[in-house]
């Protein structure tokens, strides 16, 4: 729900091609992380718990329980599974054109640092 609000938002943006309206485009981002609906479960072990804006940023952040998961397993899956499928979605290439930045955050089961990853539209550069 909050992708497609977002991304009928930033549509109407682009279309307009206005400095005074691309300027609120942190607005929606908070509109869109505030109208999420979480705690959300994604698969068995990966729970949705919360959606922030910051800025020109919309946060993701992510529970995973499933044990023995490791930053690199989480990165490896990220980048071969959700990297192409983000960067093949028209409505998110739109969004990062206009500077957005989408940033996902797991937390592990023993609750170490987060793995992070923050993805620009010069990440989506190789799936075009």
């Amino acid at each position: 729900l909050a992708m497609m609000i977002l991304s009928l938002l930033i549509v109407g943006l682009l279309e307009q091609e206005d400095a005074a309206l691309i300027a609120k485009i942190p607005g929606v981002l908070a509109q869109a992380a505030a109208e999420a609906v979480v705690p959300q479960q994604i698969d068995p072990t990966t729970t949705l718990v919360r959606v922030e804006a910051d800025g020109m940023k919309l946060v993701y952040h992510y529970d995973s329980q499933e044990l023995g998961v490791t930053r690199e397993r989480l990165a490896h899956f990220f980048t071969t599974r959700n990297l192409p499928g983000i960067c093949a979605e028209r409505d998110m290439i739109f969004t990062m054109r206009l500077g957005v930045t989408f940033r996902y955050e797991w937390t592990t089961p023993d609750r170490s640092t987060p793995w992070v990853i923050e993805i620009t539209e010069d990440d989506c550069a190789a799936y075009q």
